[in-house]
C-alpha cells in the first residue's frame, strides 16, 4: 500500500493528514490483520486497544471550540466507549430487543 492510497481528507479531523501521522506500523499492521481475522491473541488485543483508545480516542477530551468538530470528536469517543462495554458487559444479561419495534423518527 503506498502513502498516496491511505490518505484520506477525513483525518484532517483528527489533526492528521496522512495515517502513518495518526498510527504507528505496528499499529496499522495488527489493526489489517484483526481485520481479517488473521491477529493472534495478543494481535487482537492490541489492535482492539489501538481502535479504542487512538482511533476513537475514548480517553481524549471532546471539547473543541467548533461545536461541529466537538460533536464528530464526541461521536468518536462513544463508538470507543461502546466497543470498551461490549468487552466487558455479560451477554447472558441483555436482553433480547426487537429492532424492527425502534421509533427512527
Amino acid at each position: 500500500m503506498s502513502k498516496k492510497d491511505i490518505k484520506s481528507p477525513y483525518f484532517h479531523f483528527f489533526g492528521d493528514k496522512e495515517l502513518e501521522q495518526l498510527l504507528t506500523y505496528e499499529e496499522i499492521w495488527a489493526v489489517q490483520k484483526f481485520a481479517k481475522g488473521l491477529a493472534n491473541e495478543a494481535e487482537q488485543k492490541f489492535a482492539f486497544q489501538t481502535i479504542v483508545h487512538k482511533i476513537c480516542r475514548m480517553t481524549a477530551p471532546a471539547f473543541n471550540n467548533d461545536a461541529m468538530m466537538q460533536s464528530f470528536n464526541e461521536g468518536m469517543r462513544f463508538a470507543g466507549l461502546l466497543l470498551a462495554r461490549a468487552r466487558e458487559c455479560e451477554p447472558d444479561n441483555f436482553k433480547k430487543t426487537n429492532f424492527n419495534n425502534i421509533n427512527t423518527k
